[in-house]
This record gives structure tokens, sequence and C-alpha cells, in this order.
């Protein structure tokens, strides 16, 4: 993200207050010639659920370490149009 955000060619939001409940995320949005804003994708970092699931994995230490989960959406438009 750093580098994403010293590239002048790359715009970019900071939204306070949406709805990441378990660690950072980015949204894919663009607008279309009329304006409007449409989400393409979604990318989310989730820290809490291995921890809820007790989640490791041996590390080339041969250690536990606990694993970082990514979710991702990337279609959110077309699901949002199915649904209407």
């Amino acid at each position: 993200m750093p580098r994403g955000r010293e590239d002048p060619c790359v715009a970019f939001t900071e939204e306070p207050g949406e709805a990441a409940f378990y660690g950072p995320k980015i949204d894919f949005v663009v607008k279309d010639v009329i304006g409007r804003e449409w989400q393409l994708g979604t990318v989310q970092v989730d820290y809490n659920l291995p921890i809820r699931f007790d989640l490791t994995y041996s590390g080339a230490d041969n250690l536990p370490h606990r694993p970082v989960m990514i979710h991702r959406a990337p279609s959110a438009l077309w699901s949002a149009s199915a649904a209407c």
C-alpha cells in the first residue's frame, strides 16, 4: 500500500469508519461516464478468524506461527447486480 500512495498516477482515498470489521481492506472502485461509482472488488486482511479457529502453521524455524487470512470479493459489481 505505501508504494501506491507514493505513485501520483494511482488515486486513493482513505475511508475512516468503513465497515472493515477484522482488518485493513482495499476496495477497487471506478466511476462510469455519468459519475456513478461502482465497486469492482475488495481485498481484506483478517487477523481475527485465525485466532478464533486456533490456526497455526510450522514455519521455516519449525515453530508454530499464526497465519493471516485474506478475504477477497473479486466481482462485487456482479453480485450486487445479480441481487437486484
